[in-house]
């Protein structure tokens, strides 16, 4: 028999735990780094669109539609078997509608070192594991 108020704390527990690494695994990272002296590049495009925000806690409606268009550009390299370094920049571009405002410029930019912990190919028991650390340069 489950004692009443545990059973809630480890299943709260446990669903934390199931989110964090759900975000770590969705995270722009790979466990796979590139090999040494190779390069990894990619382009991405994120379109949003509201028309409702939060103040607070409450809703309210926005004056018009707000579109945000992000266009993001990746550089990678591998600096050895085991160590990679990432670099992130990307444009966005804010528009309203029934509005002559517009706004643009350069997003968040963020530069990452990654460090292969744990690889499958010489431990075959354990799965691959990286270490990240990023900077977010706003």
């Amino acid at each position: 028999m489950i004692k009443k108020g545990v059973w809630k704390k480890s299943t709260v527990t446990n669903l934390w735990w199931v989110m964090a690494l759900m975000a770590m695994s969705c995270a722009k990272a790979t466990p796979w780094l590139p090999d040494e002296g190779s390069r990894q590049w990619g382009v991405s495009v994120v379109q949003e669109g509201y028309d409702q925000r939060w103040e607070g806690d409450e809703l309210t409606d926005v004056a018009g539609l707000v579109n945000i268009s992000t266009m993001g550009f990746h550089l990678g390299w591998g600096l050895s078997h085991d160590l990679a370094v990432d670099v992130f920049t990307g444009i966005t571009r804010l528009s309203q509608a029934n509005s002559d405002v517009l706004i643009a410029g350069i997003s968040d930019s963020s530069v990452r070192l990654s460090w292969t912990w744990v690889d499958e190919f010489y431990r075959h028991q354990m799965p691959t594991v990286s270490v990240s650390v990023e900077a977010v340069l706003g």
